[in-house]
């Protein structure tokens, strides 16, 4: 029986949550699926995905390069023949329709990623060619109304297909003080950590304004901060400084260890303003950890408020400081917010559920 043939098209493949997704989903798929990656870059995703032995094209579409662009898409438009085309992240989604209508393929996907709500100079052109979509993947519910309700997207358009964890990799066991060790810390520190790249709108500012007041009732409290630096650094790190926790906060970069880092942790937060629904929130979940993250739509699907762990008012460093004192005094509050916060994300974002809905959506659109 001949494979269906999928040509995912993404700007990138460096570290970020669409391309975590694809190399989390893509390895699982039917066999009956046969997937190919299209970027504009490589990066660290796309030796990942090689790995597993998926296809990964890639070439520059810089100001100077634009042709070259598009006749490299079109190269390998005509050499793959793809029955679907999926892109990813808005100026893929613009650039892969357009150019991908124009080269033949009759059958295309938009995943949506991130709020539908910023970019709107983009939007408006995402709505205008919108009738070249057959369907619009969502990573929340949210994006999903934002489409229906304020871009007037027909609703049969839309469907929601979650963000989802792998659980196997969380069930390792780690050496939890070897690795404090590793990371400067003794086993007495509270160490709250947060995961994401340096850069704008992921809330690194408040969240350092918010623990300096923390800093000072709870001395042995650490914070990590994990992610690589996206053009925010220097600043943070100077905020930090200027704030005097510079000892107690630890920039640590880009790392592969992630989850042992998270399992060597004691809370989770997530001040991020926007997001279309967080891996790096539900990987805090699903780690064990007693979660404190912004009130964002987004989030709320995951967290539910004094349950699953607490929420609080998004790009407040006051609330921010508060809701983390809770869980800083109570380790009997972390302990009941961790665990009805993992049984939420087991029972709702399982990867082998997350790949079934998508298998399914790729089916309904070739019917």
């Amino acid at each position: 029986m001949k494979r269906i043939k999928i040509m995912h098209f993404i700007t990138g493949l460096d570290v970020g949550g669409a391309e975590m997704m694809l190399l989390k989903t893509l390895p699982k798929m039917n066999k009956k699926f046969e997937n190919i990656v299209c970027s504009n870059t490589g990066g660290k995703i796309a030796k990942e995905l090689q790995k597993k032995d998926i296809q990964v094209y890639s070439f520059s579409t810089g100001k100077r390069q634009i042709w070259r662009a598009i006749k490299g898409f079109r190269l390998i438009v005509k050499k793959e023949k793809p029955d679907i085309l999926i892109t990813y992240l808005i100026h893929a989604d613009l650039f892969g329709r357009f150019f991908g209508r124009l080269f033949g393929i009759k059958k295309i996907i938009c995943s949506k990623r991130t709020s539908a709500l910023r970019r709107k100079h983009l939007m408006f052109l995402d709505r205008l060619s919108s009738f070249w979509v057959k369907k619009y993947i969502c990573v929340s519910a949210n994006t999903a109304r934002e489409l229906i309700n304020y871009w007037r997207f027909p609703k049969n358009k839309v469907i929601v297909v979650p963000n989802a964890i792998e659980f196997e990799k969380f069930n390792q066991k780690i050496d939890r003080n070897k690795k404090r060790q590793e990371l400067g810390l003794s086993d007495k520190d509270l160490l709250i950590t947060f995961t994401a790249n340096l850069k704008p709108g992921k809330g690194h500012d408040y969240l350092l304004k918010s623990f300096a007041q923390i800093n000072k009732s709870f001395p042995k409290t650490k914070l990590l901060l994990i992610g690589a630096d996206q053009g925010l650094g220097e600043d943070l790190k100077q905020l930090a400084k200027d704030l005097n926790i510079e000892k107690n906060v630890l920039f640590i970069g880009f790392r592969s260890d992630v989850i042992e880092i998270l399992k060597a942790s004691d809370i989770f937060v997530f001040p991020s303003l926007f997001e279309g629904m967080s891996n790096a929130l539900l990987e805090g979940a699903a780690s064990g950890l007693a979660v404190v993250a912004s009130d964002i739509e987004p989030n709320k699907e995951i967290i539910t408020n004094e349950e699953a762990g607490l929420l609080f008012k998004t790009g407040s460093s006051k609330d921010l400081a508060k809701k983390l004192i809770r869980v800083v005094n109570s380790k009997v509050l972390r302990k009941r917010l961790a665990q009805n916060s993992l049984d939420n994300i087991k029972a709702n974002f399982t990867i082998d559920e997350t790949v079934q809905k998508l298998e399914k959506v790729y089916v309904e659109v070739l019917s």
